[in-house]
């Protein structure tokens, strides 16, 4: 467990255990804690920088947070609760409404779920989840939402796309350290549990 520098009354656990979303936040809460929220820019750097030293060994560079819309359809909120008013969302690669016609199609007609590029095996989950079709986000902790750390353009896809990882690598522009939003039965193999500090 790692102790929070902007609050000294949460400690941070970084797991290297392949997992859907709802797998990685019953671990967490089996822990006494959930999927970690994210309240500012300076704990989601932290968390961006005590990821990459955790998880450098492995092949993965993106893990679960507590961001979902499964809550609430179409509304982004923290699994464990806190206010979503911080986002940090990654940004995309397409540049215009034909070009993301063409991937939409291209991506309809190869598959029945939604595409992710290799990259996308370099994230974390967190305790970040939406059930309102990215609307409304909530953390699994019931902390308050009030950082934004989504990349741009995200988060997408509402209704499919309804839980948040964080990004340790780039992937499609500038978006490491950005929050992207995923299929909650997306396996990664990272994810960040937070507690209250005992």
């Amino acid at each position: 467990m790692i102790a929070s520098f902007s609050n000294p009354n949460n400690c941070y656990l970084f797991v290297s255990n392949r997992s859907e979303f709802i797998t990685a936040e019953g671990f967490c809460q089996q822990q006494g804690g959930h999927l970690t929220s994210i309240a500012n820019a300076f704990d989601n750097m932290f968390l961006s920088q005590e990821a990459f030293s955790a998880f450098h060994d492995n092949e993965a560079d993106n893990y679960w947070i507590g961001g979902t819309n499964e809550l609430i359809p179409g509304e982004w909120s923290w699994i464990d609760g806190t206010l979503f008013n911080y986002a940090d969302w990654m940004k995309v690669s397409i540049h215009d409404l034909k070009e993301s016609v063409f991937v939409a199609d291209l991506v309809r007609a190869l598959s029945t779920r939604i595409y992710y590029p290799p990259c996308f095996r370099h994230q974390c989950w967190i305790g970040l989840y939406t059930v309102s079709n990215n609307t409304i986000w909530n953390w699994t902790d019931d902390s308050s939402f009030d950082y934004l750390g989504w990349s741009h353009g995200e988060p997408n896809w509402p209704g499919d796309e309804n839980c948040g990882s964080l990004m340790l690598t780039n992937c499609n522009g500038d978006n490491t350290n950005y929050w992207n939003n995923v299929e909650c039965t997306y396996n990664t193999e990272n994810f960040v549990c937070k507690k209250p500090r005992s």
